[in-house]
């Protein structure tokens, strides 16, 4: 078993999957940032006292939250502007190698896709082969739960790569600060924050892109079943 299918088997065994999306999902992003960046930067040495959020390191509650918030609305922005360059129809990633070792192989996507292209029908001129497959696999309840599950996933995980950015960003800030304005922090911590948080958000980029590509996969495998099925139906009764 995989580890993103052994994530769908807890999941679905306690019943939590209303909690990653929707309200709840962003709240619990929200709650799961703020922590975060308060539990890193209570350890952060220094006082605080000459820099912008003042003394108190309470604001960093307020301020994780917000980051969470901001993950959570603006997740699109990975679909947009990285995902679909990466593994769209005509992506850079379609290919059998895993991308540079550890992004997820793109051949089985595209030859389910193309597959998906060529024999799912229609319904209006112009309909991408995502939303056909999306139509097909929708009206089946239960193919469309298998689907769909690492779809929430990879939105979860999204959410949280902007607001790693944003802490590794602003720990380089500290740093700068810490030269130019003589902020009382240690620039060494500040840097292996920084490190930590970059990875971390290359991690969570690399499951985000590896569960976006189990997802379509899933859905066109899913569709061209299901529209395989329907086409057999009328020929097996009217024989």
């Amino acid at each position: 078993m995989t580890l993103s299918r052994a994530v769908e088997w807890t999941l679905t065994t306690l019943r939590l999957w209303r909690l990653l999306e929707g309200l709840p999902g962003a709240v619990l992003v929200m709650v799961v940032c703020a922590a975060a960046l308060e539990a890193v930067f209570a350890g952060m040495p220094g006082d605080f006292t000459d820099l912008p959020l003042g003394a108190a390191r309470g604001p960093m509650l307020g301020v994780g939250a917000l980051l969470g918030l901001l993950g959570y609305l603006c997740g699109d922005i990975w679909d947009v502007a990285v995902f679909d360059h990466l593994y769209s129809l005509s992506g850079r990633w379609l290919r059998r190698r895993r991308p540079l070792l550890v992004f997820p192989r793109g051949a089985e996507l595209k030859k389910q896709r193309a597959r998906a292209t060529r024999r799912l029908p229609l319904r209006f001129v112009g309909e991408n082969v995502y939303r056909r497959a999306e139509r097909v696999v929708r009206a089946e309840p239960g193919h469309w739960s298998e689907v769909r599950r690492p779809l929430i996933m990879s939105r979860f995980v999204r959410s949280f790569i902007l607001p790693s950015l944003a802490v590794s960003i602003g720990c380089v800030a500290g740093i700068a600060g810490e030269r130019v304005l003589r902020w009382s922090v240690d620039p060494d911590w500040l840097a292996r924050t920084a490190a930590s948080a970059f990875g971390l958000a290359l991690v969570l980029f690399i499951a985000y892109s590896h569960l976006r590509v189990e997802h379509l996969t899933r859905l066109y495998a899913s569709a061209l079943q299901l529209s395989e099925i329907d086409s057999r139906e009328p020929a097996e009764g009217g024989g």
